[in-house]
């Protein structure tokens, strides 16, 4: 199955300014890159693991990224416990967007 796509009626500009007004709201510099998790937050999918992965890099790699969470599920407690931990000692900002049905 296929899902609609709800923009395709939207010019490439109105698609752009839509998306710098998503990353403003966010807190996404134009300079950065989005590394974006879409999924139950549960154990078997392990989510902590982008987190991890992030954690490893280099510093000039770190200071481009940003994290986005969209799912829910019972790891988010500790995911965001993780994510103030990884942006106190790296930078990295992460947004919890919740569920959001396609």
């Amino acid at each position: 199955f296929s899902v609609v796509d709800a923009v395709s009626h939207l010019t490439t500009d109105e698609k752009l300014a839509r998306r710098a007004q998503l990353r403003a709201a966010l807190g996404v510099r134009p300079d950065q890159v989005i590394i974006g998790f879409f999924g139950k937050l549960i154990d078997i999918k392990n989510p902590g693991l982008i987190m991890e992965a992030v954690a490893r890099l280099p510093e000039s790699a770190q200071q481009r990224l940003h994290l986005m969470w969209v799912g829910a599920g019972r790891l988010q407690a500790a995911l965001t416990q993780q994510a103030e931990q990884l942006q106190t000692s790296t930078g990295v900002r992460s947004s919890f967007c919740g569920f959001i049905n396609q």
